[in-house]
């Protein structure tokens, strides 16, 4: 893509490639020449198919609730937003990648059997919750990240959820 430079800014528009961008980041490499003087820059973006959040609810109120006993399950509700549809995302299927403690740095993912974590799949405003069992022993106290990845069976992307696991609040 060419631009030209006004006042020192310039834009330009980077035609996505044929079949459309791939989820994950890009780095965009510029060259810059003014007046035969040249310099590189970097930048980077961003491409999501689906874009979400996870949020801790209540499993019996379905409420935000951002802290669960150890003895507890966290459930978390997911939702995805299909960017280029522009609406919420559904039929999407949802499995837990992995969940990172935030009691060191840095974070570090925790031993979780996530085979204990049922497959779950996205209604049509792009919701699930998805119901993560105590481990054996129970959580430890902290404050923790859930990863989950969500496809269609052709393009996923990853959505993640905070939870806190405390004893006593």
């Amino acid at each position: 893509a060419t631009a030209n430079i006004t006042n020192g800014i310039a834009s330009a528009v980077i035609a996505a490639p044929s079949g459309g961008w791939k989820s994950g980041f890009y780095i965009v490499k510029v060259l810059v020449n003014v007046s035969g003087v040249l310099d590189t820059g970097e930048s980077f973006l961003m491409v999501k198919i689906y874009q979400g959040f996870g949020m801790p609810v209540n499993p019996v109120t379905n409420q935000m609730d951002f802290t669960v006993s150890s003895t507890e399950n966290a459930s978390i509700k997911i939702n995805v937003f299909d960017v280029k549809s522009n609406r919420p995302a559904e039929n999407l299927t949802v499995t837990l990648s992995k969940i990172l403690s935030f009691e060191s740095f840095p974070p570090s993912e925790i031993t979780y059997d996530k085979s204990s974590v049922a497959t779950g799949t996205t209604d049509s405003n792009g919701q699930v919750v998805m119901t993560l069992p105590v481990p054996s022993g129970g959580w430890a106290t902290g404050n923790f990240l859930s990863n989950f990845d969500v496809t269609n069976g052709t393009v996923t992307d990853s959505i993640q959820g905070f939870f806190q696991v405390k004893n006593f609040f």
